[in-house]
């Protein structure tokens, strides 16, 4: 299941879900969901939800204020 959900509907969706993963550092490549995560997302997105891979938490913040003015997909 992915690392954050907001149970609030938001324009065609029913919930926003986030897999967060790290950007990427000196030494440290970005992160990537498993094969298990995608599926959770995929999953999600086919009962009407609103679905994503976020590096970092600029990026989950700037998805979530989207998601909430209706203009996230």
């Amino acid at each position: 299941v992915p690392d954050i959900c907001l149970p609030v509907p938001s324009g065609a969706y029913h919930a926003l879900y986030i897999e967060l993963k790290r950007t990427a550092q000196p030494g440290k490549p970005r992160g990537t969901p498993s094969e298990a995560q995608k599926w959770w997302l995929g999953e999600l997105q086919a009962v009407g939800n609103c679905a994503a891979v976020c590096y970092g938490w600029y990026e989950a913040r700037r998805t979530i204020e989207a998601y909430l003015h209706g203009t996230a997909g």
